[in-house]
């Protein structure tokens, strides 16, 4: 059985790691199709254009709006408005949706045209800043002003469809928005095809295809928009979510803005070197960013989601668990990557490369950036992961001040070796400072968690390493076996039996040293198709919605937008205690959450510390929620989550005293239970239309609750090992984890026993992997919350009930029918799963048939 709350380390660990590993199957085949598209690019740039003065310009003028690109769209944008996006599109009504997209893409679209028009105007000048040396050659600096000019625009182009990426991410559709790099590459393919031999300089074909490909990039998620309802049209106004997004965006710009540094850095200095370094440097971050981006990056994107569910929950061991788990498997990937690079990159350069302009000398030069940048792989992937584990857990101010101190130390190694390695000292400089980077982060992130590991990730180093050594003999007895010459597709042959050799004996070395790693790969590889984007295509909105619910520690908030004041350690320990020492279900600890984070505001408004707060600020907020006409409940309720948060604090000596110990409980209103008839129940468990096969689903579903009096999330949890037919009963997981045998009538068990034997074994063949819980939807997917209400509503319209039915109404009325038929109340507080008889005690409370009788029978004015 599978339960939400902890079920021990060691499976945490697990299912933490089987998360990561799915989500990179899924984000690596992305990155693929795009790198393979990018080779192909580049194998066609260098064919018509070389490596020299033309292409140096080109890419110095792409380098300004692809980085304000990686900036302010594709990285930091992104990045911010994700958060705010799921939390609208979870918490709000649907209008309230419309008008905060149409305010955050009005906003985005005058920001990203402002800025267009001011980097036209001064294009001059960036071009002297970025790269002075081209002010020795004017027609060369005319022609990367000329193509900064007209690429300029890409920057509106790709900003609105990153926005667009991040609505479709939080609506749980990632396949168009994973598209956008390919198309890019496809424009940039087609605009140098069809417009080289059309355009003077030649070299403007490639700065249109760039806006083609940005176009692409906006207009090929058009479609899922507009299935998602989100098309909508920019409207000018001021929108809270605005505020929301600009202090989420600000700390990721300038994360991301010291590697951009870096980029700038290395391409001024290349500048001052002789023509095509900047080209060279191109050339060979491109084929080091093939395993970079398909595993090293890819792996970093895959952690971070889970490394933030367990930070939410405050369980900072498991965040240390699963960058130990990420940082392994990046080393198992490049460090032989890092040796094939090494070893091979000159027969790499030349069957990439090597045609057209493209002479043998660039082929040399660019081979030699390559082995410098391939030093550094290991660190670049390594540093990648590492920074995500001080994301997630909200202080990314580590990983950027880190961050800063690493571009200081490239700059210092970068004018240390460029003069006696010329450009491939830049290549080193990189290197050097990436292992710089992670080495910080790594100190850091062991004084921030604790332990993180060390001794197993030093073991599985020590077993890569020796893997590795295979790797090495296999590439160096090829290369020296290498048909020098001998025609662009024999090496390209050549060179892939290469690869393949090399792979296989690093295969084979690691079972051979029982690398645990192989195995986490074979799971990456087995479960990367299974979790193809395709799918989220196929998710209709009800079912969307309980996906995202259940992907989020607490379903019902957004778990990355930290609370005021800075509290996310706190509250976050809290929750993290309440659900592992006393399994407090999801739903509750989403109503703490959201509770607490309320109380952050109302302290943050009255300008105090939550340490300095007293018992009259207590009361304050009290008056506060009384005023917004909060229910007895719900005040005590909150009350309740400041009693158990202040506790917690004063435990862990962050308080001295406890401003809600003299405060005096709320009296609550105990309302009686709504439920239905006899009648009425019998109506609405039979109206499914059993001709289908999803009504005999709907049908046996129904019967179950109201035959055993399950909450919703304990029969959506039910697994093929929890109903035990022959035996007439189900075992029933319930709050705090505690289990209970229910007994289940005939009637219920039949119709359960016909779902099971005729509909759910077609349910579950349209899934590769089967799922173990018994009620699926129509994709063989676990039955979310959302549908299992559409369920009981649209049989309560067919039953001719008028009122609003929830499923939980089945419970309250299978526990008054039982008192009513006169069971005992101790028997029915233990099919209930009630911890107090005070609890099933409400029921007795109901005016039965029989109590009825007894009064007309015997009041005295009982009759008119």
């Amino acid at each position: 059985m599978t339960h939400d709350g902890p079920v021990g380390t060691e499976a945490k660990a697990s299912a933490t790691e089987g998360q990561v590993l799915k989500a990179l199957g899924s984000i690596g085949a992305a990155t693929l199709l795009s790198r393979v598209l990018g080779f192909v690019r580049d194998m066609l740039v260098a064919l018509v254009f070389g490596a020299g003065p033309t292409t140096d310009a080109f890419f110095v003028a792409f380098r300004i709006p692809n980085m304000l690109r990686r900036l302010l769209a594709e990285g930091a944008l992104s990045t911010a408005v994700v958060p705010v996006f799921t939390d609208y599109l979870v918490n709000r009504p649907r209008a309230e949706i419309t008008r905060m997209l149409r305010a955050v893409f009005a906003a985005t679209l005058i920001a990203l045209t402002t800025v267009t028009v001011v980097g036209i105007v001064i294009a001059p000048w960036l071009l002297r800043v970025i790269a002075p040396g081209f002010s020795a050659d004017p027609e060369r600096h005319a022609l990367a002003v000329l193509l900064t000019r007209v690429m300029f625009p890409y920057l509106i182009l790709v900003g609105l469809a990153a926005l667009a990426m991040g609505v479709l991410n939080a609506e749980g559709r990632f396949f168009a928005s994973a598209l956008g790099p390919a198309v890019l590459n496809v424009g940039m393919i087609a605009g140098v095809l069809t417009l080289a031999h059309a355009v003077e300089p030649p070299i403007l074909s490639l700065a249109f295809g760039v806006l083609a490909g940005g176009v692409g990039q906006l207009l090929v998620q058009v479609p899922s928009l507009e299935r998602a309802g989100l098309l909508v049209a920019p409207s000018p106004a001021r929108h809270p979510a605005l505020s929301r997004i600009v202090r989420l965006l600000l700390p990721s710009a300038f994360g991301l803005a010291a590697v951009q540094v870096t980029v700038f850095v290395n391409t001024l200095l290349a500048s001052l070197l002789r023509p095509g370094s900047i080209s060279f440097l191109y050339y060979a971050d491109r084929v080091m960013e093939f395993p970079l981006g398909v595993f090293g990056i890819a792996l970093a994107s895959a952690s971070l989601p889970a490394m933030s569910r367990h930070a939410a929950a405050g369980d900072l061991r498991a965040v240390a668990g699963t960058l130990n788990f990420a940082l392994r498997l990046s080393c198992y990937i490049a460090v032989p990557a890092t040796a094939g690079l090494v070893l091979l990159r000159e027969p790499i350069t030349r069957v990439l490369f090597e045609r057209g302009r493209f002479g043998p000398d660039d082929t040399l030069a660019t081979a030699v950036a390559l082995g410098w940048y391939a030093v550094g792989l290991a660190g670049f992937a390594g540093a990648r992961i590492a920074a995500q584990a001080f994301y997630a857990i909200g202080a990314p101010a580590t990983a950027v001040w880190i961050g800063v101190l690493s571009v200081g130390a490239n700059v210092v190694a970068a004018l240390l070796f460029m003069t006696p390695l010329a450009h491939a000292g830049l290549a080193l400089a990189s290197s050097v400072a990436a292992w710089l980077n992670l080495a910080l982060l790594v100190v850091m992130a062991r004084r921030r968690f604790g332990p993180i590991g060390g001794r197993a990730l030093s073991a599985s180093v020590a077993r890569t390493l020796g893997a590795t050594v295979p790797v090495i003999v296999v590439c160096a007895l090829m290369l020296a076996a290498w048909p020098h010459r001998a025609g662009a597709a024999r090496e390209a042959l050549w060179i892939a039996v290469a690869i393949a050799a090399a792979a296989g004996a690093y295969w084979g070395a690691s079972v051979l040293l029982g690398a645990p790693e192989r195995q986490a790969f074979r799971r990456m590889a087995t479960t990367g198709l299974r979790s193809s984007p395709l799918r989220a295509r196929l998710f209709p909105r009800t079912e969307r919605r309980g996906i995202i619910r259940r992907a989020l520690p607490f379903p019902t908030t957004d778990v990355r937008e930290p609370p005021p004041l800075g509290m996310m350690d706190p509250v976050a320990e809290y929750l993290g205690t309440l659900e592992a020492e006393r399994g407090v279900s999801r739903n509750t600890l989403a109503a703490y959450r959201r509770d607490l984070h309320d109380f952050l505001r109302f302290v943050n408004d009255t300008g105090k510390r939550v340490d300095t707060i007293d018992a009259d600020d207590v009361l304050t907020y009290v008056g506060r929620l009384r005023r917004r006409g909060l229910a007895s409940a719900s005040v005590l309720r909150r009350l309740s989550a400041l009693r158990g948060f202040y506790g917690h604090l004063r435990r862990e000596g962050a308080v001295a005293g406890d401003p809600t110990e003299l405060l005096e409980r709320p009296r609550r209103s105990r309302p009686l239970p709504r439920t239905l008839s006899l009648a009425a129940a019998a109506a609405l468990v039979e109206a499914p239309d059993t001709g289908r096969p999803l009504g005999v689903r709907d049908r046996a579903l129904l019967e179950l609750l109201y035959a055993t009096g399950m909450r919703a999330s304990e029969c959506l949890d039910l697994t093929l090992g929890d109903v035990n037919l022959t035996g007439g009963y189900v075992v029933c997981t319930g709050k705090g984890l505690k289990q209970r045998l229910v007994p289940v009538g005939a009637e219920a068990l039949a119709r359960t026993r016909e779902y099971l034997r005729d509909v759910r074994p077609a349910l579950t063949r349209r899934r590769r992997r089967e799922s173990h819980h018994v009620f699926l939807n129509s994709r063989g997917q676990r039955l979310s919350r959302q549908a299992l209400w559409t369920i009981v509503r649209r049989a309560a319209a067919r039953a001719g009930i008028a009122r609003r039915i929830s499923p939980h109404v089945l419970r309250h009325s299978f526990a008054s029918h039982l008192l009513e038929g006169g069971a005992d109340l101790r028997a029915v507080q233990v099919m209930l799963g009630h911890a107090d008889i005070g609890t099933t005690q409400i029921y007795t409370h109901l005016p039965s048939a029989a109590l009825k009788r007894m009064y007309e029978r015997f009041h005295p004015r009982a009759h008119a």
